[in-house]
């Protein structure tokens, strides 16, 4: 089972995106407590005072999917790897073979889980490989054998799905069926060339990996002649005078078509606004209430239209709106998460089933009103003038979710995590910024030289995540985002 995990990085220049992976348990139902804290100098007046609820949300987009299947690639091709889309996919044509009725859009599924799949394993495994070479060209020499089986693992694997093809051809199988089948055999070989091309690229600039080049080499070569006989809209040969940018759009569309099986479908409900508006109503009723009795009051004991009535009838007015505008805050405080500024019902792409809950909550305040564990992980103690300084702003984005893990795993039996990808335009943070450029000296063989500098502002994130349960103990992840007022510099982690 995976643990939990935040990554955050610059997405350009005006987004953040955050990455979090939530384990799935096996059995029962999953709740979750996402909490991002964000620090900012008071000088850039990031409050509910200037920013309201609703726009942050305007600037934050949440997508969920389903963690990528972690599966070697000998598993792919393994017959007896109950997990193998290539198994599960002989079993729907035996099954057919037996005059059985299949679902297909389940095969298209498998096909488009072979893809995710085979992304994230064979990009991980080159990222793996750079980084170690970085680290520690010296006994490079110790890898060749892993990275030519990798070579191996990769070509096998197309191969046993080019097999399918004739298969396929079963008059009750559908075009669109036929389509996914290319669509995987054509995604599946832009993933193997990228990543050839890498290999290719890291074993060359090493004396002691260079020999496997030509074998790299002949795959490419091997799977470019393929793609051209198929006449792939992706193959060099089809390419115009425009091919980086066919190129890429190609590659997108089919990355897109295959990770939308991973994604549930947002529908957002309507029961925070209905909640609210009976809340609303509530306060205003008692409100009123609250005034026709004092009239009552003045009409029983004071003379119509005596001065000691209508300053009655005023008062009961002026009381009217601040004890509506106290019930509707005090309802809002004492129900957080029923009063959630958003709840969204999260559905399983395969079949259109309610899986899961989101509610979201945006809460402001400043860095000493935060919990004890977040105060200590920004290091707020460590500043001797921290008392005479001005506090920092604090904006809480509480996301809770709640995951029904059984009934996925009914349609996603390799499903052992789902991601929350959340997308947050820091535009907001930018509006009182100065200008970024500064202009400094320093004295060099007598002379002043001049130095140019950049004016930069620290955001603190910190992201605290753990399970919605009494004794859950939180993991704290801390990132400062390095920014000027035209946007995102870079990321530290902290």
């Amino acid at each position: 089972m995976r643990e939990f995990f935040c990554l955050v990085r610059k997405h350009d220049r005006h987004h953040l995106e955050l990455k979090s992976n939530l384990p799935i348990p096996q059995k029962g139902k999953g709740k979750y407590d996402l909490n991002f804290y964000f620090f900012s100098p008071a000088q850039l007046h990031f409050t509910k005072k200037n920013i309201s609820n609703d726009a942050i949300i305007r600037h934050i987009q949440t997508y969920t999917r389903f963690s990528s299947p972690a599966l070697p690639l000998t598993g792919y091709t393994d017959p007896s790897c109950d997990l193998s889309p290539l198994t599960r996919i002989d079993r729907f044509f035996t099954r057919l073979d037996r005059g059985e009725t299949i679902s297909e859009p389940k095969i298209v599924y498998e096909l488009q889980t072979m893809v995710n799949g085979f992304r994230g394993e064979v990009k991980d495994f080159t990222d793996l490989l750079q980084q170690i070479i970085t680290e520690d060209s010296t006994n490079v020499r110790i890898y060749k054998n892993r990275i030519r089986e990798m070579i191996a693992q990769m070509q096998q694997l197309l191969d046993a799905l080019r097999t399918l093809f004739p298969r396929f051809l079963d008059v009750r199988i559908s075009d669109a069926t036929r389509t996914a089948l290319s669509w995987s055999d054509e995604a599946l070989g832009l993933i193997a060339i990228r990543n050839a091309i890498r290999l290719h690229v890291i074993c060359e600039a090493d004396t002691a990996l260079a020999p496997l080049v030509p074998y790299i080499d002949e795959f490419i070569e091997k799977e470019d002649a393929y793609r051209t006989l198929k006449e792939y809209k992706s193959s060099f040969k089809a390419l115009d005078e425009h091919a980086g940018e066919t190129l890429a759009y190609r590659e997108s569309m089919l990355k897109k078509w295959s990770q939308s099986s991973l994604y549930m479908r947002s529908m957002e409900s309507r029961v925070p606004q209905r909640i609210g508006h009976i809340l609303a109503g509530t306060a205003a009723a008692t409100a009123m209430t609250f005034a026709v009795l004092a009239a009552f009051y003045a009409e029983q004991f004071f003379v119509r239209n005596s001065a000691s009535w209508g300053l009655i009838i005023i008062l009961s007015y002026v009381f009217k709106d601040r004890i509506k505008e106290i019930l509707r805050d005090l309802f809002g405080r004492l129900l957080p998460r029923l009063l959630a500024d958003r709840i969204y019902r999260l559905q399983d792409p395969v079949n259109g089933k309610d899986v899961a809950r989101s509610q979201v909550i945006i809460k402001f305040g400043v860095d000493k009103d935060q919990p004890q564990e977040i105060q200590k992980e920004r290091d707020l103690g460590t500043n001797p003038f921290k008392s005479i300084l001005p506090p920092q702003n604090v904006m809480h984005y509480n996301r809770l979710i709640s995951v029904q893990g059984k009934t996925l795993l009914e349609n996603h039996s390799r499903l052992d995590a789902i991601t929350e990808i959340t997308r947050i335009r820091i535009d907001d943070w930018l509006k009182e910024m100065d200008d970024p450029e500064e202009i400094h000296y320093k004295l060099e063989d007598g002379k002043r030289k001049r130095v140019s500098g950049n004016r930069v502002y620290h955001i603190h994130l910190i992201a605290s995540l753990k399970e919605d349960r009494k004794g859950s103990v939180p993991r704290l992840f801390h990132y400062c985002l390095v920014m000027n007022r035209s946007g995102i510099l870079r990321v530290e982690p902290r």
